[in-house]
């Protein structure tokens, strides 16, 4: 759902940093969202962003996704071309994602982006993966469980933490309260956490703050570098505002050239219970 929520917000609010734009001066921009985690391929999706006050269906939305860039990811020892394939479960439902570069932890990705005569560049890199020690649930009540997470911190690097929960019946991750942290506080200690189920959502349906007996649960432990962490904090400052369409935030980016978005290397752990 974050991914969503990302796609959505950066394409309509990043033209909203002034309250007052102006539809007839809108200059339309490029939007990136890309990642690659480590053991996993590269995935990127484009569009253009939308003035604050475009009115939004369907077919607005078909209009914007970009088909027909040239987008290929490249390391030290290695490059590939993204293929575009089609995914119902996200938005733009049309993604470039590689088949063939798989992400190491330490490695440098740099992402070309090439459509007409632009050029978009943007580099990041995978930091080393966090290890969960232990997932379980909290019984609240009778019907009511929350996962608690354990993991330990590095000592001998700066992490920047993002914790995800995916019920089996559900296909995406959804980040989860608390939202995320730098590990300023618990450098190099182990640390638990209470997550509550993601229940703020302005595209999709009430959930609730938590799990029910029996739910099968995924927990996703993610570590990125301070850029990105710092966008995705921006992004969830933004998607907590009610209604988000009419937020102001600036969104940071390192995106190089005429674009908006995010491309950012990560290292995740998963892990899955079920709540008894």
């Amino acid at each position: 759902m974050m991914k969503i929520l990302f796609s959505l917000l950066i394409i309509i609010c990043c033209t909203a940093c002034n309250k007052a734009v102006n539809t007839k001066t809108f200059a339309p921009k490029f939007v990136v969202e890309g990642w690659i985690e480590n053991d996993d391929f590269p995935v990127v999706k484009l569009t253009h962003n939308l003035p604050v006050d475009a009115v939004l269906d369907s077919a607005q939305l078909e209009e914007i996704v970009i088909r027909w860039a040239k987008v290929e990811v490249q390391t030290d020892d290695a490059s590939e071309i993204l293929t575009l394939v089609r995914d119902k479960n996200i938005f733009p439902y049309y993604i470039y994602k590689g088949t063939q570069l798989r992400g190491k932890t330490g490695k440098k990705y740099k992402l070309i982006v090439t459509y007409a005569e632009n050029v978009l560049t943007a580099e990041t890199s995978i930091p080393g993966k966090p290890l969960i020690d232990n997932v379980n649930f909290y019984k609240v009540d009778d019907s009511s469980y929350q996962v608690n997470l354990s993991f330990t911190d590095n000592a001998g690097s700066k992490d920047y933490y993002r914790f995800y929960t995916k019920p089996d019946s559900s296909a995406l991750y959804s980040p989860t309260t608390p939202g995320g942290f730098s590990d300023a506080l618990f450098n190099g200690r182990s640390v638990s956490f209470q997550l509550f189920r993601n229940r703020y959502s302005n595209i999709s349906p009430y959930t609730g703050a938590y799990f029910h007996y029996g739910d099968k649960v995924n927990v996703k432990l993610t570590n990125m570098d301070s850029i990105s962490f710092t966008c995705w904090e921006a992004i969830s400052r933004e998607t907590a505002r009610i209604p988000f369409l009419n937020s102001g935030g600036d969104i940071p980016s390192n995106i190089r050239g005429a674009a908006l978005g995010i491309w950012y290397g990560a290292a995740s752990s998963v892990h899955t219970a079920i709540a008894y």
